[in-house]
Parts: structure tokens; C-alpha cells; sequence
């Protein structure tokens, strides 16, 4: 398992000792104090009588993941690309596991292992599983990495749907940090969030906007994202 994926598996625990933890943990006292629940040293744990209220771990977790959108400036020419090389990745992986028997066990036999000092070919020894030979794996790797690819693609098509048709480029992770802050403070008061209280964009939301947009390190005002997540809130739709 990747660091990121045990970060991320540890988030969704609670579990303390974590950097990525700590961050969450921060953002999820600022999401209780907008939403005005009382303040709780670690929210990422929900008490017995808040089991009405929506998961406040995983809210976190869309909130981080959120923070982590790229910004393309031109995601249609990046999906162009990575389609290219999903075709030649299909292409070669069904040139690979076409080949004959005998062909693929030459290749599988090219390998090497060390059994004390000593190097023998991987074929030699028939006790090791025929899906941990050099070509399985390749292709189970090659299978992994055509369904990373196609997960980014559908990303730079959905970054390619949110880009205005002129004008300048919308910072896609203030964005989306935005809107599940809004539709977690929609979903605890059952109201939906305010931005504007005054002249000033102010109030429960545009604080908490301003400090998780801080914690996160984004680099943005909060009108534009703030205004984008209550309108999307409106239309009852999300990312």
C-alpha cells in the first residue's frame, strides 16, 4: 500500500500519528465551529449523539482529495494524449499476451534469481508461481496503469466541462474545496451556507473557507469559489 493510501486509510480511522491526520483534524475543527457544533478536540470521531449528522471523517477526506485537483490549463489536449497512450497500452499488452508458449516462457526464463549467491534462471525452479513470472506481472502491472489512466481521463474531461469558454481559468480545487465545505454546512443546519452577510463576503462560510483554504495552502480568494458552491448547491448537483 502507497503512503498516500495509508494517510488516507488512517483518516478515515481517526487514527492519531499522522501528518495528513493532523491537517484533517484542523479542518474538521473549523467545520464544527461554521456548522456551530460545540468544539471537539478530535472531530474525526462522531459521539453517539451526532450519529444523525453526516461523517464528518469522510467529508474530510472529499475535502483533501478536493485540495489536490490540477489545475490544467489545457485538459483536453492532456486527455487527447493519455487516450493515445491507452490505445498503444491495449495495443501492446494484447501483442504481449498473444505470443506463443513457448515464445512468452523464453522471456519469462530471461529472469534471474539469487538463491544464495548463486543466479539461476527463474524457469529452473517450478515452484515459483506462474503469476509472479516476469511477464504476469508486466501485465498485471500494465492492466493497473490502463485503469490509473483512464480515472485521470475522466478527470481531464470533467476540468475540460468546468473551463469557460473564454476567460480566465477557474482554480478547480478552491472550487470543489468550496462546495463540500457548503454542502457539509447544508447538511448539518439544513440551511444552505451564506456567503455575503454585509459588503464583504463574512460570516460562518467565508471563515471557514478562508481557513481551510489556508491549511490547505490555496492560493485564492474565497467570493468566486464561495459564489460557484452555493450555485451548485442550488442546482442539487455535484462534481
Amino acid at each position: 500500500m502507497s503512503e498516500e493510501k495509508r494517510e488516507e486509510t488512517a483518516a478515515r480511522k481517526g487514527k492519531p500519528g499522522s501528518s495528513l491526520v493532523s491537517l484533517l483534524v484542523s479542518i474538521g475543527q473549523v467545520l464544527r465551529r461554521a456548522a456551530g457544533l460545540p468544539s471537539q478536540e478530535n472531530p474525526l470521531i462522531t459521539s453517539s449523539d451526532e450519529a444523525h449528522l453526516p461523517q464528518l471523517n469522510l467529508v474530510l477526506v472529499d475535502v483533501w482529495r478536493a485540495s489536490r485537483a490540477t489545475k490544467w490549463h489545457n485538459p483536453r489536449a492532456v486527455e487527447d494524449e493519455l487516450g493515445a497512450i491507452l490505445r498503444d497500452l491495449r495495443g501492446l499488452a494484447y501483442r504481449i499476451a498473444s505470443l506463443d508458449e513457448n515464445t512468452l516462457r523464453y522471456i519469462n526464463d530471461t529472469e534471474s534469481i539469487d538463491i544464495d549467491g548463486v543466479r539461476f534462471p527463474a524457469g529452473f525452479y517450478r515452484f515459483i508461481p506462474v503469476e509472479e513470472r516476469m511477464v504476469p506481472v508486466a501485465l498485471s502491472a500494465m492492466e493497473r496503469l490502463e485503469m490509473a489512466i483512464v480515472q485521470v481521463i475522466e478527470q481531464t474531461i470533467d476540468a475540460g466541462d468546468q473551463l469557460p469558454a473564454t476567460g480566465r481559468i477557474p482554480n478547480l480545487a478552491a472550487r470543489k474545496v468550496a462546495y463540500f465545505v457548503a454542502k457539509y454546512l447544508h447538511d448539518v443546519t439544513g440551511s444552505p451556507p451564506a456567503l455575503w452577510t454585509g459588503e464583504n463576503p463574512s460570516g460562518p462560510f467565508a471563515r471557514a473557507l478562508r481557513e481551510i483554504f489556508e491549511i490547505l495552502g490555496i492560493e485564492a480568494g474565497i467570493q468566486r469559489p464561495g459564489e460557484y458552491a452555493i450555485s451548485k448547491l442550488s442546482e442539487n448537483s455535484e462534481f
